[in-house]
């Protein structure tokens, strides 16, 4: 290859990539009031994957976000959920003190449970669920309770609790 195809083959490619960029950003400027991105998703199927996967998979999925203070009446975090015998249970909790130091206890249906030291935690609770308990042998509860070491901390927890499909488990 001489120096004058070389020339050629990178002004073809300056000119192809140009192209895509172009596409792209006119595809980006379209999309945020237009149709574009149902289309590209429909040529994708992103979203038809993602439902599926979801519907597939997961039962059902409990959250919520709790924002605690010791001056506050409430002073734990309490998700109730149902779960049946044979589906696992995966719990999602992401706990931050703010100001002070702030630590926390964990209980699964009234047993302490400890996912370890870290503020960031996912799990599999689904040897730890007490069929036997109240409020009743489906219904679990995940609490979590902080311990405030000043009175002008807070704590903001977000919980997430995901009860998988049975034929997931069998799997």
């Amino acid at each position: 290859m001489d120096k004058k195809d070389k020339k050629k083959i990178a002004s073809i490619a300056s000119i192809v990539t140009i192209c895509i960029a172009s596409a792209f950003a006119l595809l980006g400027f379209l999309g945020k009031s237009s149709f574009t991105p149902l289309i590209i998703d429909k040529v994708f199927g992103i979203t038809d994957h993602v439902t599926n996967e979801i519907v597939k998979k997961i039962d059902s999925g409990y959250s919520n976000t709790f924002i605690l203070s010791p001056k506050d009446a409430r002073q734990d975090a309490t998700i109730l959920f149902y779960a049946q015998h044979g589906q696992m249970v995966r719990a999602t909790i992401n706990s931050a003190g703010r100001g002070a130091p702030t630590k926390f206890q964990y209980f699964v249906d009234n047993m302490p449970w400890n996912p370890g030291a870290s503020s960031a935690t996912h799990a599999d609770i689904t040897n730890i669920l007490r069929f036997d308990m109240a409020p009743g042998g489906d219904i679990h509860v995940l609490k979590i309770i902080p311990s405030f070491s000043s009175n002008d901390s807070f704590a903001v927890v977000d919980c997430l609790v995901l009860v998988y499909s049975r034929n997931e488990v069998t799997k």
